[in-house]
C-alpha cells in the first residue's frame, strides 16, 4: 500500500478536530454556542481536504476511497470505544467532564463566568472549588469533546477522541519510518515501532478516561515527526508543514505546559536551520511561527487573555502569579517537595512503581532494574491514570538502563542524518530539563520515546553489528512487555467502577421519587445517573442545612457529595 495513503489519511483526520476547535472558538467570539452543525461541517471539511490532496498528489480515486474508508472505520471504532467504557478517574470525572458538560449546554468561556453558569445549571448545588480548573485552564480537548457530547447526547462517548488522535499518530509514524531515510530498518519494525510510539504507558493508563496528558504527547510527537518529514524531503512538502503548524497551535491550547514544548521546538529548529544555512526553510518556519502566534492570540482568548483581562490574574493562573494555587506539593511524595527536581527524576525512574502523596509520609524505594515487586501490581497503583513514582511502568528502570548502554553506539557516518536526529534528542532533553515536574510521568510523557529514538538511530546505521541489532530488539520488546503487564490492571480499574455504577443505577431505579443531590463535584456520575433514567434534583446549601439529617455521602463519588437516598 502506498505510504502516502497513511500520510494523507492522518492529515485529513487531524484536520477534523482542529477545524472543530476553530469553529467553536470563532463561535464563542460571536456569542454562538457549540451546536450539532460544527461536527458535521468539520467532518465534511476533512473529507474535502482528503479529496483535494489525493487529487493534487496524482493519486487514484481508489486511494481516496481507501483513505476515506480508514477514516470512517477509525471514527466508528472510536465511537464504539467511547460508549463501551466509563471514565473512572478523579480529574476526568471532575473538572474535565464539567467543562465538556457546561460547554455542551451553552457555557461561553470567553464571556460567561462558569460559577454563575453552574449555579443556574445545578441550582447552586455545585462544588465551586472543582470548577476553578474549568474556568482558568486551556480547553482544546474539552471543546472538541463537548461537540461530540452535543452530537450524541452521551458524555462518555466524547472520549472517542482518544482513539482518533492515537490513530493519527500511528499512521504518521508509520509513514515517516517508511521513508528512504530509514531504509535500513526492516519492514516488521516499521510497523512495530509506531505501535510502541503510540502505546506510551501514559496513553494506555488514560485512554479510558478524560485525562489529557496523552494529547500533549501525541501532538508533540506529530511536531517532531513533521520536522523529520520536512527535513528528509527534497521538495517543499505543504502537508508536513501544515501538520507541524496544526500540532503547534493545538498543543499550546491543550495544557499550559504545551507552550514549553512549542517554544523549545521552534527555537532549536531555528538554530538547526541557521547552522545548516537553509534559507528557504528558515523563511518557511518564520512564516509558520507568525501564523502560530496569531492563531494562539485568537484561539487562546480563553484562558490566556481572560485570565489577565477578565479575572485580573496571571496569564497562567492558577499555576503562577500572586494568587497561585500549589497543586503539586500536596500530591507529591514528601521527599520530592523540597528536593532538586532532576534528583527526583532519577529516584522516580529507578524506584518501585507507587502512587502516594505528601500526607502518606511514605518514601520512594529504589529497586534493581527489571525487578518486579508484588505490591507494584496492585490495580490502584499500576492501573492508575496518575501514577506519581515510576509512572512509565514496572520495567521502565530496566529500559532506561539498557538505553543508556545502547546510546554509546549512536555514531552514524552520515553527518546530516546524525544532525537531524541530534536535533530531536536535544528537543526532548531540553524539554525535560526545563520541566520542574519531569519526575512525574504524565507531566513528561515525551520521555517514553527517548529509548525508541535511540533504537531507531542504531537500527538505521549502515554497518550495524549483531550486538547492536539484538540489543535494540530487546529494548523494544521489553517496552512492549512493560505495557502488556499494565493493561489488565487498567481494565480491572475500569471494570470495578463500572460494576459499582451499574449496581447503583439498578438499585436507584426502584425509587419513585427524585433524589436530591448537594455539593456536586462528580459531574460524570450525575450524567451517568441521568442516562440511567434516574431522576435527580439538585438542592442548594440552605435546603441541605435544613434537612442535613436526611442526607448521606454518595459512596461511589470521587469526593464529598451528598444525596437523600435512603438505604
Amino acid at each position: 500500500m502506498n505510504g502516502n495513503i497513511f500520510k494523507n489519511t492522518a492529515f485529513s483526520l487531524l484536520t477534523i478536530p482542529f477545524v472543530l476547535f476553530l469553529l467553536s472558538v470563532i463561535g464563542f467570539i460571536f456569542h454562538i454556542s457549540i451546536n450539532i452543525y460544527y461536527p458535521i461541517i468539520s467532518f465534511i471539511f476533512g473529507v474535502v481536504i482528503l479529496f483535494l490532496i489525493t487529487k493534487k498528489t496524482g493519486n487514484s480515486k481508489k486511494e481516496f476511497y481507501i483513505s476515506l474508508s480508514i477514516i470512517l472505520i477509525v471514527v466508528l471504532l472510536s465511537l464504539l470505544f467511547g460508549l463501551s467504557f466509563y471514565d473512572y478517574s478523579y480529574d476526568g470525572r471532575g473538572y474535565h467532564q464539567a467543562s465538556i458538560i457546561f460547554l455542551g449546554n451553552g457555557w461561553n468561556p470567553i464571556y460567561d463566568n462558569i460559577y454563575d453558569f453552574a449555579a443556574n445549571y445545578y441550582n447552586n448545588a455545585a462544588n465551586i472549588d472543582m470548577l476553578r480548573w474549568s474556568e482558568h485552564y486551556t480547553k482544546f480537548v474539552e471543546i472538541i469533546q463537548s461537540n461530540v457530547y452535543v452530537l450524541t447526547g452521551n458524555v462518555e462517548i466524547a472520549k472517542m477522541t482518544n482513539v482518533v488522535f492515537a490513530a493519527v499518530l500511528f499512521m504518521y509514524s508509520y509513514y515517516v519510518l517508511n521513508k528512504k531515510t530509514f531504509s535500513n530498518i526492516n519492514k516488521f519494525l516499521k510497523i512495530f515501532i509506531p505501535l510502541i510510539i503510540v502505546f506510551n504507558p501514559i496513553f494506555v493508563a488514560q485512554y479510558m478516561t478524560f485525562y489529557i496528558d496523552s494529547y500533549v504527547y501525541i501532538l508533540f510527537m506529530l511536531m517532531i515527526l513533521s520536522i523529520i518529514d520536512i527535513e528528509t524531503n527534497q521538495k517543499f512538502d505543504y502537508i508536513a508543514c501544515l501538520i507541524f503548524t496544526i500540532s503547534a497551535i493545538s498543543i499550546a491550547n491543550v495544557k499550559f505546559g504545551g507552550l514549553l514544548y512549542l517554544f523549545v521546538t521552534l527555537i532549536l529548529y531555528f538554530k538547526y536551520l541557521f547552522i545548516l544555512k537553509k534559507k528557504q526553510k528558515i523563511l518557511l518556519l518564520f512564516a509558520s511561527s507568525i501564523i502560530i502566534l496569531i492563531s494562539l492570540v485568537l484561539s487562546g482568548i480563553n484562558p490566556y487573555i481572560t485570565n489577565v483581562c477578565k479575572h485580573h490574574r496571571h496569564l497562567f493562573h492558577p499555576l503562577m502569579g500572586k494568587f497561585k494555587i500549589d497543586v503539586i506539593s500536596n500530591n507529591s511524595p514528601m521527599q520530592f517537595v523540597d528536593s532538586f527536581y532532576l534528583k527526583n527524576l532519577f529516584l522516580s525512574t529507578f524506584s518501585k512503581m507507587d502512587n502516594f502523596n505528601y500526607y502518606s509520609c511514605k518514601h520512594v524505594s529504589l529497586k534493581p532494574p527489571f525487578r518486579i515487586y508484588r505490591d507494584e501490581l496492585k490495580f490502584y497503583i499500576i492501573g492508575s491514570p496518575d501514577v506519581r513514582v515510576c509512572g512509565f511502568g514496572v520495567l521502565w528502570s530496566g529500559i532506561v538502563f539498557l538505553s543508556i548502554i545502547l546510546a554509546f553506539f549512536i555514531m552514524g557516518k552520515d553527518i546530516n542524518e546524525r544532525r537531524l536526529l541530534m536535533l530531536i534528542f536535544h528537543i526532548l532533553l531540553i524539554c525535560t530539563i526545563l520541566n520542574p515536574y519531569c519526575w512525574w510521568a504524565r507531566y513528561a510523557t515525551h520521555l517514553w520515546v527517548l529509548p525508541i529514538f535511540i533504537c531507531i538511530t542504531v537500527l538505521n546505521k549502515q554497518n550495524i553489528t549483531k550486538f547492536e541489532y539484538v540489543f535494540s530488539y530487546i529494548i523494544l520488546f521489553v517496552m512492549l512487555l512493560n505495557v502488556i503487564i499494565q493493561m489488565p490492571y487498567i481494565s480491572k480499574y475500569e471494570r470495578t467502577y463500572r460494576k459499582l455504577l451499574n449496581e447503583q443505577i439498578s438499585d436507584l431505579k426502584g425509587l419513585n421519587k427524585p433524589i436530591k443531590i448537594y455539593y456536586i463535584c462528580d459531574f460524570s456520575l450525575i450524567e451517568n445517573l441521568k442516562s440511567g433514567d434516574i431522576k435527580l434534583e439538585p438542592v442548594n446549601r440552605k435546603y441541605y442545612e435544613e434537612h442535613k439529617s436526611e442526607f448521606s455521602l454518595i459512596p461511589i463519588a470521587i469526593d464529598r457529595m451528598y444525596w437523600d437516598k435512603k438505604e
